[in-house]
């Protein structure tokens, strides 16, 4: 790691320390270097640390500082210049077709078998005739992994609903995976590539671009930006951030009745709406609206998962789930981590489910 600090808002860090109990990873480790302080601490200096490679990027810290200070953007920084084992990379291409069919052969997954084969069974040519409309879309959707391969109900479903009110919602049919799980994998160079080439599909033409999950748009939001940060690339990023938002707030916009349906739905005891962190940018709008409890799910990170964090993490929130017959989610990451371990019940639902 080097010791240049490119990260001006860093130096704004007083080490008060508001952030340390807020951490997921410092409340399972219990270790002062795994909380966003000691993390600052270990980036300012150019000291290199495994804790570095832990953060779940959940943007706690930041969200409780009274600087704004968090460690996201330094972590961004570490990953967008890390040097890329070649052996390690060359070994990326067993995952670089589809994550979530990579998944489904790790060992911690055994549950994940049972997700896919039964939401593989909408077939997403039904899903695509949508795109047959004529005349200039008023929305696009990003055509992302979750939809593709875990609810891909959800998407018919929201398209249904929008069509029967006269909007134009074409789907992004070549989008690709947004790179995510490079992203956890520490493969910048391939979370580039996954960029350039949904930005030019995206590009093509100009309307709102709506995302069913979380950390797809977290990542077209925050990542992609930052690592074609003084390139030629960066302005037409900064640009696709403007029109990126999620199915909820397009609700907000076009559905307002349908918003109202999951408000009700939320006040049932049984039925828990979990706010995935990732899902910063419209917190407030959500929180308006409906019932939502907001936890860290303890992240499908690779990584951690070996060290069996999320199952550490999981005494964190589980007492959140007591007579909860439902969760619903707006991630499919959370999707992913709450149904590999938690056992049935709660069934593990997106929110869009439940309109």
């Amino acid at each position: 790691m080097t010791s240049t600090v490119k990260n001006i808002n860093a130096n704004l860090c007083t080490r008060c320390g508001k952030c340390v109990p807020y951490c997921p990873t410092y409340r399972v480790f219990r270790s002062e270097t795994y909380s966003p302080r000691g993390r600052l601490f270990f980036f300012q200096r150019g000291i290199y640390h495994q804790s570095l490679e832990a953060c779940l990027f959940c943007g706690k810290c930041e969200r409780v500082c009274p600087n704004r200070v968090g460690f996201v953007e330094s972590g961004l920084e570490i990953i967008k210049d890390k040097k890329e084992p070649i052996i390690l990379k060359e070994a990326s291409d067993l995952i670089g077709g589809h994550p979530l069919q990579i998944l489904s052969k790790l060992r911690f997954l055994d549950r994940f078998d049972k997700i896919l084969p039964e939401k593989g069974k909408v077939n997403p040519k039904k899903i695509y005739s949508f795109k047959e409309n004529q005349g200039k879309p008023d929305l696009l959707v990003y055509f992302s992994c979750d939809l593709k391969h875990l609810y891909p109900q959800v998407l018919e479903k929201f398209l249904s609903l929008l069509k029967k009110k006269g909007i134009n919602v074409w789907v992004v049919e070549d989008s690709e995976c947004c790179g995510a799980h490079f992203l956890s994998l520490g493969f910048p160079s391939l979370v580039k590539q996954r960029a350039l080439k949904n930005l030019k599909v995206l590009q093509e033409v100009e309307a709102p671009v709506v995302f069913f999950c979380a950390t797809c748009l977290w990542m077209f939001k925050k990542v992609y930006p930052k690592f074609f940060e003084g390139t030629s690339y960066e302005k037409d990023f900064l640009d696709l951030v403007k029109r990126g938002i999620s199915a909820y707030k397009a609700l907000s916009l076009f559905g307002e009745e349908e918003l109202k349906v999951l408000a009700e739905r939320s006040k049932d005891s049984s039925v828990l709406f979990h706010l995935p962190c990732h899902l910063t940018e419209e917190f407030s709008l959500v929180k308006n609206k409906i019932k939502v409890s907001e936890f860290c799910c303890g992240s499908p990170k690779i990584s951690l998962y070996w060290e069996g964090f999320p199952e550490k993490y999981k005494r964190v929130w589980i007492q959140n789930l007591v007579k909860v017959k439902v969760v619903a989610t707006f991630c499919a990451g959370c999707f992913l981590n709450f149904n590999m371990v938690l056992s049935s019940p709660p069934q593990i639902k997106h929110w869009l489910e439940l309109l």
